[in-house]
Formats: structure tokens, sequence, C-alpha cells
């Protein structure tokens, strides 16, 4: 048996940097596409509480716009965006709501 024959296939090491931050799935936009997604998904939860809400939502719609460059998950940017702009709405009508209420109870 000749392994030194020239039909033999070696395994090439390729050359290229693959490293994650060339990687087109993780690209900073991606991050934060699916980080307004995630934040959106918070704040449907967190309107309860305006002190939490009210910045949860904030990021969420900050992300959301900036993660609409993002080519792979511009989907996620747009939810994302939907639910946050929708948490940060019911958040203002939660902390209006409580302020009159509790105006209302100590008058």
């Amino acid at each position: 048996m000749d392994f030194n024959s020239g039909d033999s296939q070696t395994p090439q090491i390729s050359s290229s940097n693959q490293s994650p931050k060339n990687n087109p799935g993780n690209s900073p936009d991606d991050t934060k596409a699916i980080t307004a997604f995630i934040l959106g998904l918070v704040g449907i939860i967190a309107w309860c509480f305006p002190l939490i809400g009210f910045p949860v939502a904030l990021a969420g719609i900050i992300f959301g716009i900036l993660g609409l460059k993002s080519e792979n998950k511009k989907v996620f940017s747009v939810i994302g965006l939907i639910l946050s702009g929708i948490s940060f709405i019911a958040t203002i009508i939660n902390a209006i709501a409580g302020a009159v209420y509790f105006s209302n109870a100590f008058a």
C-alpha cells in the first residue's frame, strides 16, 4: 500500500477566517433584532409595573429600529417593534390610570 501516491486525498485546511464576527448569521444587526423581540415579549408582561415597563418598552423600540437594518432577522425586529409599541402605550395608560386612581383615593 502506497500512502505517498498522488491519488490520496488529504484534508485541506481553509485559510479563510471563520470567526463569529465574520459569520453573516451573527451580525450585530441580527443581535439587535432578536433583542428587540425579547424586550417586546418582556414588555407585554412588564407594562403592569410602569417603572419597569417604560424602560423595557423604550429599549425594545430603540433596538427594534436599530434591528431593521438586519437582513436575516428583520421579522424579529418588526415583531419586537410592534410588541414594544403596544407595551409602551399600555404602560402609559396604566401609569395615568394609577395616578388618577391614587389621586382620587387620597383626596
